[in-house]
């Protein structure tokens, strides 16, 4: 190295500054490839959140009046059957 401390010193702080704007430069190009294809795998699976918890609802609702359909006729067969009792012995 035939050159002054001082030269050695900007030129290691030049070369960090080049490295650091390359970084952030591939940072950005990373996330916006992320981004891309994120937006691309959503659109593929066609899934929409909204109708989803719909559907979600509407299915809670069916399974609640089928427990209360089964419940009646539980109610109603145990009623049959304690109150005939012994009838036809």
């Amino acid at each position: 190295f035939n050159s002054s401390p001082d030269d050695f010193i900007k030129s290691i702080m030049s070369n960090y500054a080049v490295d650091s704007i390359q970084s952030k430069r591939m940072y950005e190009t990373q996330n916006l490839i992320l981004k891309n294809i994120e937006s691309k795998r959503n659109s593929i699976s066609g899934v929409s959140y909204d109708e989803e918890m719909a559907n979600m609802v509407k299915f809670q609702q069916a399974y609640i009046a089928s427990a209360r359909m089964i419940n009646t006729l539980d109610e109603i067969i145990g009623l049959t059957v304690n109150n005939l009792g012994l009838v036809g012995r």
